[in-house]
């Protein structure tokens, strides 16, 4: 379960939670939502994997691009789904990000890339430049990888500044800071 307000219209809030839908609400003044937009996604997961206990499985993050017009959403299955704001239903749906063995702890994007941290130590940089807008075989690809085997501290949480430093935060009290190459 997350929320974030989009970054091109900061009265709207994106939010995901345990129903699988991403729910994008206008806030008035006095904080109760004037309209709200639906992007259900529940139905592409019919079977547990991943290590996953229940079905489907719960969103874990959400991140929205800059420009405003696509969301990621980390599941508890290891896959992301990635959403084209601009779209509505089914259609919405841009691609599905298969390279964890676990939850995706978060999800962040960065440039014209997306990064995800997983409980399995895993974080990974994945090139969303491939999509034009229009549907096909394109699919996000992973250009940098980072196992972050840190005596059994679980990633929890990561962040990236220019020029292209990724600091990660796990269950220690260190911060790891390394340099993310493309």
């Amino acid at each position: 379960m997350s929320a974030q307000f989009r970054s091109k219209n900061p009265t709207e809030l994106l939010t995901i939670g345990t129903d699988m839908s991403l729910e994008s609400s206008f806030i008035r003044t006095n904080w109760k939502t004037k309209s709200t937009t639906k992007f259900e996604f529940k139905t592409i997961f019919q079977n547990p994997t991943g290590g996953q206990i229940c079905n489907p499985p719960m969103a874990q993050s959400l991140d929205c691009s800059k420009d405003g017009t696509k969301a990621i959403v980390g599941l508890g299955n290891g896959k992301c789904v990635l959403f084209d704001l601009t779209k509505k239903g089914v259609d919405s749906i841009i691609d599905i990000l298969e390279g964890h063995e676990y939850s995706v702890h978060q999800c962040y994007f960065y440039k014209k890339f997306v990064c995800t941290a997983g409980l399995d130590d895993k974080i990974q940089l994945w090139d969303i430049s491939v999509f034009d807008g229009k549907k096909g075989n394109k699919r996000a690809k992973v250009v940098w990888k980072y196992d972050h085997v840190m005596d059994d501290k679980r990633v929890n949480c990561i962040a990236i500044q220019e020029p292209d430093q990724l600091f990660i935060g796990d269950e220690s009290n260190v911060i790891v800071g390394l340099t993310i190459k493309v």
